[in-house]
This record gives structure tokens, C-alpha cells and sequence, in this order.
């Protein structure tokens, strides 16, 4: 453990009582994304709640997930600010982003898209389990972040708008958003339904440069977005509650802009010029429909969840006329882009049984089944570079929780039954042209946990726990990459499955003085998965023996009775084999692994003001290949952010200003994987202003 690890830890376990009482029930809210919906106190891994309050604060600074969410978890990466997340990842690891439990990640064709499937002002709060873990089956190997949306109570409706601007206030670097949520209770059933419109700008870094944009990843900046959300809540009896929910969303980046490349030498970020890069902008298009059906007492006591679950994703990317598009049948220079299509469907069914046999245990068992279907096309020539991926999965599974005086044990087992179909396919031009024979991989595990969490009072708790995640590496870019002839999937060893053991110690406090949890956590991969780019910047999957651990820290002192000082720390390092004698002996890049970063804030709400100030800065980084040369650095850097909220009756006003104090600098992936074309700035001072009206 580094020594400000252990500081922190020595200071939240002795110095907590300084402050005037007052109390938060974090421990006592149900986190939904367990499986038997399971009190934060019963689960023995870090758990991060995100709630409606703290989502208000964060989106009056910034409407992007993955900046709220490097705020207040630990060991999440520093976000990308553009429409792909690619390089964000969980403790090292890529997390399973899922709606109401239903997944919204694509691991078999991963485009990095899954962060920006629904709008901020949808959601209620957000869950998030850290650690590989199998609650949901595949591709939560650092994690899960669950998105619980809002659901109606009574009758309302709300509108509200926003504008945001750069330091410039030009019209070329100004957005707004406008939307409305609406509740109605009709009897025994209950609907809402939001609608918001999002009209984003130009985006420059504090030296007054517009941003350089990625028109192949695709941008936030420069875009626009619409989403409608319904939710209907039908309740039978006492017993029975049947909920269906659609969410329709769409961001579309406008194109209008084409970059132009930095240079790394001399410091200099790209930026971006009006032109046209031609094709279609880039953009995300998603439907995810859910019903969910649950029963109190469907027969001998057990309490019966249901899910029926469909998403519909269409991902494009921006075009170009690269090498690996390039046919000599297409003539030369040939344009095209690519576009990945994954519809999902699934049925999860939990039963729960409480005091079984008469004894303080908790039993939940159910069956998952789940087919994703994915592959990935070229829009303008109709080529398929990725042929459509069957992925048909049967999992049953099995928890126990058994209290034992102060101590409550947890184990279970998943059993993971996976038949991955992929037909006869013939590769791009440009890696051979090869015919590739198909086949029907199959693949057998069981996924087991362990825990215990021992409430040592009703204020302090001590958790461990050992668990295993599984998931496939980016079965696309596999399959996309064959460059040799005589390839059959049936036995191609680079298809296996990742299985991902976790093993974490934690101690937590929830109490008069505050609330808080330190945890020491390792996870690793006999055959891991790896994203390494080509020479044309491609990525591509290396499979390896993969090995990452850290210490993470959340904690919140009480300052009267409405205020909190907080830090939120990560420290982590990872590493790989790079040699092939299975020791992990050279380290993780940015891509795959997220810096140290520590974040400190302080929240109050004063009468009817309410406001947040934070500070967060990523530690400088170095990375070594296995005979300990440097292979790139990360020169950290701080920012500052500021919320306020004022109340006025039925009126809300709110101003968020994102990197206060004009912060210069060169976002994490830009700088670690550096090259010309790529080497991108971090927004500069941006301010929102906002207004909301209660009828």
C-alpha cells in the first residue's frame, strides 16, 4: 500500500468524530443491481450510491455520465468528453452499464458508445458494485453501473432549460437543453413521461482553441440529442406490481467541423475548423424497452422478480478513407464508414426466499437468459467487416446470506452456459481477404463468491470478499482481425472467456460524524484481455495474463447539520505479461488503466441555497514496458468545479461552472497515447445556467 493510501486510511479510521452531528441513511437504501434488492450494509464489496441529489449538483456542472461518474467513484478513469468512452474503464476493468437492469454495454463488438444510451435527466440514481462480479452475467469484470430511472409517485409536471457557454459567450461555443417531466396517477396505476432536447456547442480549451474533434469516435461537442422516457407502474394488490418502461434515445453530432492536427513536439492540441468531413455524422441511436413483473408471496413465502428485457443499438462512425477500407474493386481512396448494430433480448427471473427453514438465511435463486446478436457493417459499400454474432447464454444461479449474530456470510454460485455462433465470413481486402470457416464455440463455467460482512456496531462495518466476473473479449475485433489463412472459430483460442477473480477488503462507517469506506482490491486474468493499437491506430485484442490492484477510498465528514467535506480517492496499478512466461511484468497503458486521482469537495444546503465545490486532480503517471523502460508518461493536472442551487418556491435556479479556475491542459488518453492527429486539449472554463418551474 503507497503511503497516502495508508494516511487516508489512518485518518478516516481514528479522526471521523470532529464534526457536529447529524445523520445520512446511505447504508439503509436498497441497491437494486444485487439480485434480491439487498441493503448496501449486506453486500461485502464498495459500493457507491449516486443520488437524486447528488445527480442534481453534478448535472447543473456538466450532462455527461462519465464526468459525473469520475467524480464520485473511485477508480473510474478521467472521462474522454466526446461520444466514445473508449479508454474509461472500473478498477482497470470494463464495467457493465445497465438500465433497470437491463445491459446497455455491447462487449461483443465493444464501440465504447455504452455510456451515452439515455439522458441525465431521466435518471433517479445510480448504482454502482465494484469488483468483477457475475450478478448479471456477462462483461461486468470491473464492475457494475446500474441506472435506476425515475418512477412516478404522484401527480406533477416540471419544465425546465438550460443555457451553457465557454468563457468566449460566442454563439458558435453556446448550447442549451429544454425538456419536461410529467407524473399522472390514475387509480391503481401510475405513468411518467420525460422528454429532453439537448443543442450542444462548440467546445475550447482554456487558451481559447476550439477543441480538436474525433469525427470517427464521434463528439459531444458540436451535437445534439433528444430522449423520451415512459414509465407505466400497474399495481394488481399488495402483492403484484407490473412495470413497463421505454427509453428512445439519439445524438447526433453534426459534422460541421473537421480537425486539425496538434503536434505533439511542441505542446500544441489539436483543433477543429469549419468543413466537411463527408458521409454521415456519427451517432447513437438506442431502444430499450423493459417489463418487470414482481410478486410478494407467489407461493410458500418467496418473492418472485421477473425482467423481459429488448434493446435495439445503432452505432455509426465517422468515415475516412483509410487503409483498412481500401479494396482495388472500390477504385482508389475509396470512402466508407462503419456502423455497429447489437439487438439484445433477455428474461431474468429471481426467486427469494427469507428466513428459509426458519433460519436467519436469506436464499436467492433464479435462471438468466440472454442472446445478443451483433456485428458490424460498412455503411457506403455494405461490406461486412464484423459478421453478426450470436451470443445465446442459459445461467442459473444460486446466493445464500446467512446472519450469524454480527456477521452475515454470503456465497453463491452462476453457472455460465454459452453458445457463440459465427457463420462463414470472408475478411476485409486489407487484412488478406481470407475465407474464414464459422462455427458454434461453446463454453461451460461456474462463477463463485464469497463474503462476509461483519457490523462490528451499528456505526462500523468490515467486509471481504473473493468473486469472480465473466466476459468475452471484443469478439468483433477478434473475428474482423483474422490476417492468416486456415482460421477456424470452432477452436480459435483467442474467442475464450475472461474469467476475472476479485478479491477485496474493506472497512465502512455510517454514522453521527459521517459515512465513508476504504478498500484494498486486486483483480486478475490468467488469460486476460488487452487493447493495443496498430500502426493505422486500430485496435486490436492481445490476450495475456493480466493483473491489477489498488486501494480506493469515499469519505464524507458531517459539518453541522447540512454540510459534508468529502474525498474520494483511487490509487491503482496494473500490469500484464508481455513476455508470455506467465509472469505480469510490464504495465497496463492508459487505454486500459486509469491514474491515481483524488477528488475534494465540500456540499451545503443553507435555506434555500444549496452548493458544491470540488477539486480533482490525476496524479502524474508513468508507464513501463517489462524490461522497465519508459514507454509513456501522464503528466497529471487539477480541476475545480462549482454548483449552486437556489430555491424559490415552485422555481429552481442553478449556475455550474466546469474547471473554474481556466485549468490549461491535455486530456489523459491524448498525452499517454500521443500522436498528432489525436492530441487533444480538456475543455476550458464552461459555465450552465439553468431554470426549473413545479406545477
Amino acid at each position: 500500500m503507497r503511503k497516502s493510501s495508508l494516511a487516508l486510511l489512518v485518518v478516516f479510521a481514528f479522526h471521523a468524530p470532529l464534526f457536529a452531528e447529524t445523520q445520512d441513511d446511505t447504508e439503509h437504501l436498497v441497491v437494486t443491481a444485487s439480485r434480491g434488492d439487498k441493503p448496501v450494509s449486506s453486500i461485502p464489496n464498495m459500493v457507491t450510491i449516486i443520488s437524486a441529489e447528488d445527480l442534481k449538483r453534478q448535472s447543473r456542472v456538466n450532462d455527461d455520465l462519465s464526468s459525473i461518474l469520475a467524480q464520485l467513484v473511485p477508480g473510474f478513469s478521467p472521462p474522454s468528453q466526446q461520444l466514445s468512452s473508449r479508454g474509461e474503464s472500473l478498477r482497470g476493468r470494463q464495467p457493465l452499464y445497465m438500465i433497470d437492469g437491463v445491459p446497455q454495454s455491447n462487449p461483443l463488438r465493444d464501440g465504447s458508445r455504452d455510456a451515452h444510451t439515455i439522458d441525465i435527466s431521466m435518471i433517479e440514481r445510480i448504482e454502482v458494485i465494484q469488483g468483477a462480479n457475475a450478478l448479471h452475467g456477462l462483461g461486468a469484470s470491473g464492475g457494475i453501473i446500474n441506472i435506476v430511472t425515475k418512477t412516478p409517485s404522484e401527480d406533477g409536471l416540471s419544465l425546465h432549460g438550460g443555457l451553457d457557454s465557454s468563457d468566449s459567450f460566442n454563439g458558435k461555443g453556446m448550447g442549451y437543453n429544454a425538456g419536461l417531466t410529467g407524473a399522472k396517477v390514475l387509480g391503481n396505476t401510475r405513468l411518467l413521461m420525460g422528454l429532453e432536447y439537448r443543442d450542444r456547442g462548440l467546445f475550447y480549451d482554456a487558451d481559447g482553441r476550439t477543441l480538436g474533434t474525433n469525427p470517427t469516435q464521434g463528439d459531444l461537442m458540436d451535437s445534439h440529442s433528444a430522449d423520451l422516457f415512459t414509465k407505466v407502474v400497474h399495481q394488481f394488490d399488495a402483492n403484484q406490481q407490473l412495470t413497463f418502461s421505454l427509453n428512445a434515445f439519439e445524438l447526433k453530432n453534426r459534422g460541421d467541423f473537421v480537425a486539425v492536427p496538434g503536434d505533439v513536439a511542441s505542446n500544441t492540441p489539436s483543433s477543429s475548423v469549419r468543413g466537411d468531413n463527408g458521409g454521415k455524422p456519427a451517432h447513437n441511436k438506442v431502444a430499450t424497452y423493459s417489463l418487470d413483473y414482481r410478486h410478494g408471496d407467489i407461493f410458500w413465502g418467496q418473492q418472485l422478480h421477473a425482467q423481459l428485457f429488448y434493446q435495439d443499438f445503432e452505432g455509426l462512425f465517422g468515415g475516412g478513407s483509410y487503409a483498412t477500407y481500401q479494396d482495388p474493386a472500390l477504385g482508389p481512396d475509396y470512402y466508407d464508414q462503419s456502423r455497429i448494430n447489437s439487438q439484445k433480448t433477455g428474461l431474468k427471473l429471481t426467486m427469494v426466499k427469507d428466513a428459509l427453514l426458519e433460519l436467519p438465511v436469506k436464499l436467492v435463486y433464479g435462471l438468466d437468459l440472454y442472446r445478443d446478436k451483433t456485428d458490424q457493417d460498412l455503411a457506403h459499400s455494405g461490406r461486412t467487416w464484423v459478421p453478426q454474432n450470436r451470443y445465446d447464454n442459459l445461467a442459473p444461479y444460486l446466493q445464500l446470506d446467512w446472519q450469524l449474530g454480527p456477521v452475515l456470510l454470503t456465497g453463491g454460485l452462476r453457472h455460465e452456459k454459452v453458445d457463440l455462433h459465427i457463420p462463414d465470413y470472408q475478411t476485409l481486402y486489407s487484412y488478406g481477404a481470407y475465407q474464414v470457416k464459422g462455427g458454434t464455440p461453446s463454453f461451460s463455467e461456474t462463477m463463485k463468491n464469497v463474503g462476509a460482512s461483519w457490523q462490528i456496531d451499528p456505526q462500523w462495518r468490515l467486509f471481504a470478499s473473493y468473486s469472480q466476473g465473466f466476459s468475452m473479449p471484443d469478439v468483433g475485433r477478434v473475428t474482423r482481425g483474422v490476417s492468416e489463412p486456415g482460421v477456424s472459430i470452432a477452436n480459435y483460442l483467442v474467442l475464450k472467456p475472461i474469467i476475472t477473480d476479485n478479491r477485496e477488503l474493506g472497512l465502512a462507517y455510517q454514522g453521527d460524524w459521517g459515512h465513508g469506506q476504504v478498500s484494498l482490491w486486486k483483480n486478475d486474468s490468467d488469460l486476460g484481455s488487452r487493447l493495443v493499437a496498430g500502426s493505422d491506430g486500430v485496435l486490436e485484442v492481445k490476450r495475456e495474463a493480466t493483473e491489477v490492484h489498488g486501494f480506493s477510498a469515499d469519505l464524507g465528514l458531517y459539518v453541522g447539520e447540512q454540510s459534508t467535506l468529502g474525498v474520494v480517492y483511487s490509487q491503482l496499478d496494473g500490469r500484464y505479461d508481455s513476455n508470455g512466461d506467465g509472469d505480469v511484468d510490464a504495465d497496463l497503458d492508459a487505454a486500459n488503466v486509469s491514474p491515481d486521482s483524488l477528488t475534494v469537495y465540500f456540499d451545503s444546503a443553507l435555506a434555500e441555497l444549496d452548493w458544491r465545490l470540488s477539486a480533482s486532480h490525476y496524479f502524474s503517471k508513468d508507464f513501463k514496458s517489462g524490461s522497465g523502460v519508459t514507454t509513456s508518461r501522464f503528466d497529471g493536472y487539477t480541476l475545480v468545479n462549482l454548483s449552486l442551487g437556489y430555491d424559490i418556491g415552485r422555481q429552481q435556479w442553478s449556475l455550474g461552472v466546469d474547471n473554474l479556475l481556466d485549468k490549461q491542459y491535455i486530456d489523459y488518453l491524448a498525452q499517454t497515447l500521443a500522436s498528432d492527429d489525436n492530441y487533444q486539449a480538456g475543455r476550458g472554463r464552461n459555465w450552465r445556467l439553468g431554470y426549473r418551474y413545479q406545477f
